[in-house]
């Protein structure tokens, strides 16, 4: 797995937990707050916030697995570090943190192109001009 896989997976593992644990958290304290009388408007969209960002998270750890065009993954997974920080608040610090890193690892992602053949390290001298034509033409001969 490439660097900014993990980070994305590691991200939204724990941005899914971390936000979970809100739910659980905030859910018991609504419900026992009920139970004595009071009234809570905000436990609505405060549901829908944990599950949207709950929505975010899973898609944080799919979408860098499946898709092999690391630039879109990047910009993907850099919108969504900043729609989960937005939609579970404070909560979604730990994943934007890991999220954001892991969107400008794929941005900046470059296949690395080595290939240790004699025949190509043969043709990487000949293009630089270390050797002649002749000597390219005779080294690979001998190579092949």
């Amino acid at each position: 797995m490439r660097s900014y896989q993990i980070l994305s997976v590691i991200g939204g593992v724990l941005g899914m937990i971390i936000v979970f644990l809100a739910y659980v958290v905030m859910g018991s304290l609504f419900a026992l707050s009920n139970a004595f009388g009071g009234k809570n408007e905000i436990s609505e969209s405060l549901y829908a916030q944990i599950g949207i960002s709950i929505v975010l998270y899973i898609i944080a750890i799919i979408i860098p697995l499946t898709i092999n065009k690391v630039k879109p993954v990047g910009v993907i997974l850099v919108v969504i570090s900043f729609a989960t920080l937005i939609s579970a608040g404070l909560f979604g610090v730990v994943g934007f943190a890991l999220l954001l890193p892991a969107g400008i690892i794929a941005i900046r992602w470059k296949k690395s192109i080595k290939s240790n053949s004699a025949i190509d390290l043969l043709k990487e001298r000949y293009a630089k001009d270390e050797i002649t034509k002749e000597e390219f033409e005779e080294k690979k001969r001998e190579l092949e």
